[in-house]
Parts: structure tokens; sequence; C-alpha cells
């Protein structure tokens, strides 16, 4: 099947200079070494734009093409359900199941096994959002599977306590504030005050770091306020339904 091309822009990411073991290099003062993002790069490439190139796979006859297709729609879920998993590690939910190991025998050998003692957390799973519909009103740049590095974590929570430190925090406060945010809020995520004020400090972060953090950490940074605005909006939801 021909599928019209369209000019179609390749970003990419700066980084930061490694050595052959792979630790991090800094410069005399101390700041990992950066290196610069590439240019873009435009290409013309095949793109899908109208209804009826679904319905022509649909229709084809092939069924490698029709499989295809699936496979394709399938990943939406998978990495959707990839991105809640990955937060809900992040946050510290004990996603897996324990297990005991035994031993039983099939066919003259003895097979491992194993049986679950105790089921993990699955509470995270938010099957409201692993909906088609739901999962197209995302924008595009926000609808792939968030993950930091980290590299960028240690970046990120290292000047958000120096910061708060220069504010008048002490430093074991700054510190305490730094393993909540590593956590996505888990701790605190029923203490409204409690989240009030992390967003209070994460705005004082975001005014007065430099230009280079505020770009440097722009996605951790606006993926953090988009979590707090989250666990706000459902405390909220969760007192309005209890009265």
């Amino acid at each position: 099947m021909a599928v019209e091309r369209q000019l179609i822009r390749f970003n990419f990411k700066g980084s930061t200079k490694k050595d052959k073991e792979g630790n991090i290099e800094k410069d005399e003062k101390g700041n990992p070494i950066k290196i610069p993002a590439q240019p873009p790069l435009d290409l013309m490439i095949p793109q899908f734009t109208q209804p009826a190139d679904l319905i022509e796979i649909a229709n084809s006859g092939d069924e490698k093409q029709v499989k295809l297709a699936i496979e394709t729609l399938n990943a939406v879920f998978f990495n959707q359900t990839k991105k809640q998993l990955d937060e809900a590690i992040e946050e510290g939910v004990e996603v897996w199941d324990t297990l005991e190991e035994y031993e039983e025998e099939e066919n003259g050998k003895k097979v491992k096994k194993y049986k679950i003692i105790k089921a993990g957390d699955l509470s995270w799973i938010n099957y409201d959002q692993l909906d088609w519909g739901y999962i197209s009103s995302i924008p595009p740049s926000k609808r792939g599977a968030v993950g930091f590095t980290d590299e960028i974590w240690e970046g990120f929570l290292t000047s958000y306590q120096e910061i708060m430190v220069k504010n008048g925090k002490k430093p074991e406060q700054s510190e305490t504030g730094a393993k909540i945010l590593r956590r996505k809020f888990a701790p605190i995520k029923n203490v409204k005050i409690m989240l009030n004020g992390m967003k209070n400090n994460l705005e004082v972060w975001a005014a007065q770091t430099t230009d280079e953090n505020r770009e440097t950490y722009a996605d951790l940074y606006t993926n953090l306020m988009e979590k707090l605005q989250e666990l706000l909006a459902t405390k909220e939801e969760a007192l309005a339904m209890a009265i």
C-alpha cells in the first residue's frame, strides 16, 4: 500500500560526558560536563494520515499486515501501563508477589515451581486511564513513558537542597524534601498541607535556580508539578465525596 510521505523532525537530547567505567566526568568546579545536543534532523518519511489508510489494512486480507497493526495498537496500552508501573515503583509501591519456591515431580523429573504467599500491591493500576479514548486525549508529547535517569535525579535534588538551605531550610529539612520528591510524594500523598508545601518549594526552586538548571531539569520539574496537581485534585475529590 502507498502511504503519503510527510516531513518529520527528529530531535536529539544532550547528554553528560562519562569515562570508560561509566562514571560522570566533572569540570574543575565539580559540575557534570555537558555534551550539547545534536541539531534537529528533518526527514520525509511515510505517515498514516487518513482513516482510509487503516481501513485498507483491515480489508487487505494480508494476515501479516493486520497482525502488525494490532500489535502496534496494543503497544499503546502496554506503554501506558508501563508508565503507570514505572511511577508506582518510583513511589516505592510493592508491586511484586512474594514467592515461595518448591519442587514437584513431573514425568519422572523434579521441576522447580513457585507459589504466591503474598500478592503484590496492584492498587496503582488506573484502568480508567487505560482506555483508548482517554489515551487519545493525552497530548502526544506526554503520551510516552516518563522516566528519568539517576543522573538527572541526582543533579536536580542537589540543586533543590542547595536552594532550600539558602531560603532558610535546615539541611535535614531539605534532605527530607528531596527524599519525598524522589518518591514522587508517595510518603505524603494524603496530606494536603504537605503537598502544598512541596508545591511552594518547587516553585521557589524554579524561580531561583540558574537558567541552565531550569532547562536541564525542565521535564522532571514539569512531571513533579503535574503529579502534585493530580494528588491535590484526587484529595479534593475524596473530600467532596465524604460530605
